[in-house]
């Protein structure tokens, strides 16, 4: 890793969409401040490079026209020839710049291929090897992989992992986006043009998202713009692409009186920034337009359908309240076609207003647990706050229904803080995380059953916990063998054991895709499997027995955790209730 103090060239590659770019400033930021003297340039796609502008920490921005490229591919309006030559000669431009370092945290195959290319001396993320497998060089790059398959037991928003990923221990608690004086006199005359007011209640609509999945339904919109109307006075603003004008004209038409001013498809990315820093409140789903309104500083109601989750991609900064929808199949998995989207009328128009109510009546301190969820509402209603860790978290607004997933959730919370950041040894306060645990949840009167099912659980770490030893004494004997001068004359030996090492691998991630529980360790292991690369034999017996101490120490750790902190859950919400009665 570079030092403080000198002065490296640093490329950040984030060919991704607008609300990916946005999630990475706080990255850029805490780079900035860790290394005060380094070079920031930043990768992206023609289609978002406006936006980046706005990013005050980014020295320079290099700019890949992948709609050439996409054409070239689909619509053959260039032959291959030429793009070959325009992808060599933006290749070789970078490479000229000599970076030092390479951060590549979103995973995509253009820039995995652009990262290998660039040949830099340190790479952070996701690269590959010169075979085209997939190489992933950052523990916490590792986890990033390991949350898409185990989503019920994360509780780590994606920019924290990002930030992590790059030796960002406690960047900044919020995005960045900076209005120019040219935007904010757009939204001057904008605001004047329409009288609208200092002291008018202006709110935000976004009704579109990337996938119809994640769309509110317009009628719902409408019905909650005529109760923000009728109880705020409020002025409604529209917001959305030129493709989502059709949605923008559904809600218009059904709004009573003149509220609304519908800018769907009117606006570019920066006039949307300088409106947005006017609001109020921006009501949508999980998009770009979120992250956007969070970098300027404006509350955010988040809606979450399909298979967005707010725990990994919810609005990153304090106090915005966050809506998902409270059904057994919510989220669903990403390419899931659902016949049935019932997730997105489960949130209704009153679950909105409700929130916005709170976030005005309630400080953060007040909001934990301290309202009761509406009879027959499938809506879960969190808000976000950042933990003692500077870690973003989304607490219940009212307490929910305790299950043992919640539990997992926290203890594996604390599992990867400490192994991921090399700190496994640092104690734990289980008090803390008994008290955290009670004051969000409804300790139920099933707990005998909820207790007896932990016990099966635990039967299965256990049960990896053994496995994890026997790698590391098979590992420990391989290192012994091959450090000799004369190791060869036992190569049937490192043989024999080689084949029981990778019999046992097999063993262990058999195990976790049948017991889900200890599936996001025996994951971790396999990615770092995945991950080990040389020719030296000594050099890969130490690695592999570093993974299995490591899948040991976690294992063990968790299973510190699991017992007594459900024990004690369950205890302290027995007394709660007694006392309640």
């Amino acid at each position: 890793m570079i030092k403080a103090e000198e002065k490296k060239k640093i490329l950040i590659v984030n060919l991704t969409r607008m609300g990916d770019l946005l999630q990475t400033t706080p990255l850029i930021a805490g780079l900035k401040e860790k290394y005060p003297l380094s070079e920031i340039t930043l990768l992206v796609s023609n289609a978002f490079a406006e936006i980046c502008k706005g990013f005050p920490m980014v020295d320079h921005i290099h700019v890949l026209d992948i709609a050439k490229l996409k054409s070239a591919i689909i619509n053959k309006e260039h032959s291959l020839v030429s793009i070959y030559r325009y992808l060599e000669k933006e290749i070789e431009m970078l490479k000229n710049e000599k970076f030092d370092l390479i951060i590549n945290i979103v995973f995509s195959k253009k820039s995995v291929g652009i990262t290998y290319l660039l040949e830099p001396p340190e790479i952070i993320g996701f690269t590959m090897d010169g075979y085209g497998h997939r190489v992933i060089k950052s523990p916490w790059t590792n986890y990033f992989m390991n949350k898409l398959f185990n989503r019920e037991y994360n509780l780590f928003n994606l920019v924290d992992v990002m930030q992590r990923s790059a030796g960002v221990s406690a960047g900044p608690e919020k995005l960045f986006y900076e209005i120019s004086e040219g935007e904010q006199t757009f939204a001057d005359e904008f605001f004047k043009k329409y009288h609208i007011s200092e002291g008018d209640m202006v709110i935000g609509f976004q009704p579109g998202a990337s996938k119809e999945l994640r769309q509110w339904p317009t009628l719902y919109f409408s019905k909650l713009g005529n109760a923000l109307i009728k109880k705020y006075n409020a002025k409604l603003l529209l917001f959305g692409t030129d493709k989502e004008k059709g949605l923008g004209e559904e809600i218009e038409k059904n709004i009573e009186g003149d509220g609304v001013i519908n800018l769907t498809g009117k606006t570019s990315i920066n006039e949307l920034a300088a409106l947005l820093k006017r609001c109020d409140y921006l009501i949508t789903g999980d998009t770009g337009t979120m992250h956007l309104a969070t970098a300027v500083g404006t509350m955010v109601v988040a809606l979450f359908f399909g298979s967005a989750y707010c725990f990994e991609t919810g609005p990153y900064g304090e106090g915005h309240i966050v809506i998902q929808a409270d059904l057994p199949c919510a989220p669903c998995y990403q390419n899931i076609d659902c016949k049935n989207p019932r997730c997105r009328t489960a949130i209704k128009p009153q679950d909105v207003t409700r929130g916005i109510e709170l976030s005005k009546k309630l400080t953060l301190d007040e909001r934990a647990g301290v309202v009761d969820k509406e009879p027959g509402s499938q809506a879960n209603m969190f808000f976000s706050r950042f933990d003692e860790k500077h870690f973003l978290e989304f607490l219940p607004l009212a307490k929910k229904d305790l299950k043992k997933t919640d539990i997992y959730s926290y203890c594996y919370k604390e599992v990867w803080q400490r192994a991921l950041s090399n700190e496994i040894e640092r104690p734990v306060n289980v008090d803390n995380l008994i008290e955290k645990i009670c004051l969000h949840f409804k300790i139920n009167d099933d707990n005998n059953m909820l207790l007896n099912s932990i016990e099966e659980d635990m039967a299965s770490l256990e049960r990896l916990i053994e496995m994890s030893c026997k790698g590391k004494e098979l590992s420990s004997s391989l290192i012994k063998i091959v450090s000799r001068s004369n190791f060869k004359k036992n190569l049937q030996l490192i043989k024999d054991t080689g084949t029981k090492l990778e019999s046992l691998d097999e063993e262990i991630l058999s195990f976790g895709t049948v017991n889900k529980f200890v599936y996001p360790l025996t994951f971790m292991f396999k990615l770092g499997k995945e991950n080990l690369a040389g020719q030296d034999i000594l050099s890969l017996s130490k690695d592999t027995f570093n993974l299995y101490d490591s899948l040991h120490r976690e294992s063990r750790l968790m299973a510190e955790l699991v017992r007594p902190i459900s024990f004690g859950v369950l205890k302290k919400g027995r007394s709660n209730v007694k006392k309640a009665g």
